[in-house]
């Protein structure tokens, strides 16, 4: 099962990335960071689903769900910790952190550029 695809290929604008669920703010296109290399990743969890993610700096209005883990770790050295929608609940990505540094892996399907009309 693939989960994701790109929510925003264009230059970086600053652009506000909402939840694509109930358009609340998220993050924008001036957070994109990369990460090992890139800011979007193709991974696949223990249970079979595959997840595009794009790294984020700055992410606001998610609330963390559970405990960090170090466990099935997509990024060598940093914990990870799911994060919703403070919104609607719906699943996001994950808040990675290592020491001092952290970022957010952000499902890309998950979010909408913010005004945008569905198709």
């Amino acid at each position: 099962m693939v989960i994701g695809e790109s929510a925003d290929d264009g230059a970086d604008t600053g652009r506000v990335l909402a939840c694509a669920a109930c358009r609340r703010a998220i993050t924008n296109t001036a957070a994109r960071i990369e990460v090992s290399g890139a800011h979007s990743h193709t991974f696949d969890n223990p249970d079979g689903d595959r997840f595009l993610i794009g790294c984020f700096s700055e992410a606001v209005g998610l609330l963390r769900m559970g405990p960090s883990s170090l466990e099935w770790t997509w990024f060598a050295g940093y914990s990870w910790q799911m994060e919703v929608c403070g919104g609607c609940r719906q699943f996001i990505g994950w808040l990675y952190r290592a020491g001092e540094s952290r970022f957010h892996g952000l499902i890309l399907a998950a979010l909408v550029e913010a005004g945008a009309r569905e198709s």
